[in-house]
């Protein structure tokens, strides 16, 4: 029982452990992610709500002034914007299972002029490790 149980807590303890109470859900589909973002920080909000919203959803964010931010158009397809002024919100998530494990990063840049949010961009990596 004791060697069950460092099975189970090993991997918990490297790789964390994902919260069902965030609202925005990491299931790797960009355009459903990208909506619940723009659902939860609405064009127009104030950068500072939109920072205490992400920040409680489990990001951490920082400004970036006159900034560079990579957006996924699509999962083969980018988009770089340059000299912006927004807030990098980012979020890092693995699951480990019995076939491998999976790491995310969803980073989210939210675009601010004049202490309001002016658009929403996304950008989110994964990669999988299997067969260990």
């Amino acid at each position: 029982m004791k060697r069950l149980c460092i099975i189970f807590l090993v991997p918990t303890l490297i790789f964390g452990c994902s919260s069902s109470s965030r609202r925005i859900k990491f299931e790797g589909n960009l355009a459903v992610v990208k909506t619940e973002i723009q659902n939860l920080v609405p064009v127009g909000s104030s950068v500072a709500e939109a920072k205490k919203l992400m920040e409680y959803d489990g990001f951490e964010c920082t400004e970036k002034l006159n900034g560079k931010f990579v957006e996924n158009i699509s999962f083969r397809q980018h988009k770089q914007y340059e000299g912006i002024d927004f807030q990098n919100c980012v979020r890092d998530e693995s699951e480990v299972s019995f076939g491998g494990a999976t790491e995310r990063k969803l980073s989210v840049a939210i675009v601010q002029q004049d202490d309001r949010v002016t658009d929403i961009l996304v950008n989110i990596f994964m990669f999988t490790y299997t067969g260990f």
